[in-house]
């Protein structure tokens, strides 16, 4: 709490400083869920990782607070969802020869977010409603922390929810390509991962029908190496 605290004053007064270098976006990801992991675990919850072939190998940017975007996110993601799924999409937005922009998504089958709360969902200290505050502990920075960070890029960021049916919370960031994939005469479908319990794996690959080679079952974050 306190270094996010410290972290606002600096971004707060220009002394935040980013970085723009070269890295690898799949590991980040699998990195990122790795930590997330063992919280998903111990809820039984279940991990929906939707993942564009359009994305480059590698792109140039600033891994380190785009880790911790992701980690607030996510982990809000968990922390609200009692039961069901938490879902990460990573897909390509914008490209052109000056660079790209990568949307990510996260979402959750959570409690949501009632109406009287959305106003002010980026506030620091904000935790929602008295009964919430209650349920769930929490500094209530992490989403305030995810905003600052995201205009720090260059990006923005917002959110869809409803109370009692979950969330999506999304962000765009500005990269540039160091590497693409190239697929001659194929249409790129998304690469679909799904990591949970395998009962559930089934329905969600006759869902996809013709798309179900693009589906592969992953028990646990350990399979994504």
């Amino acid at each position: 709490m306190i270094n996010k605290i410290l972290d606002f004053s600096k971004i707060e007064a220009g002394r935040m400083t980013t970085e723009s270098t070269r890295f690898n976006l799949d590991q980040l990801i699998y990195e990122t869920l790795s930590l997330i992991e063992p919280l998903m675990t111990k809820k039984d919850l279940s991990l929906k990782v939707f993942w564009d072939a359009q994305l480059p190998v590698c792109m140039t940017g600033d891994p380190f607070n785009l880790r911790q975007i992701l980690l607030n996110l996510l982990g809000n993601a968990v922390k609200f969802t009692l039961e069901g799924e938490v879902s990460i999409a990573i897909r390509l937005a914008f490209a052109d020869e000056s660079g790209l922009r990568v949307r990510f998504e996260v979402s959750d089958t959570g409690i949501g977010i009632p109406e009287s709360v959305k106003p002010r969902i980026f506030e620091r200290f904000m935790q929602g409603d008295e009964s919430v505050r209650k349920r769930f502990e929490g500094t209530g920075l992490g989403l305030a922390y995810s905003l600052q960070l995201v205009e720090l890029l260059k990006g923005n960021i917002g959110f869809e929810s409803k109370e009692g049916a979950g969330s999506t919370f999304w962000f765009e960031l500005p990269f540039g390509a160091e590497e693409k994939l190239s697929f001659p005469d194929v249409v790129a479908v998304p690469t679909i991962f799904f990591w949970g319990p395998e009962e559930d794996f089934g329905p969600f690959e006759d869902l996809l029908g013709s798309f179900a080679n693009s589906l592969s079952f992953i028990p646990s974050s350990t399979s994504l190496l």
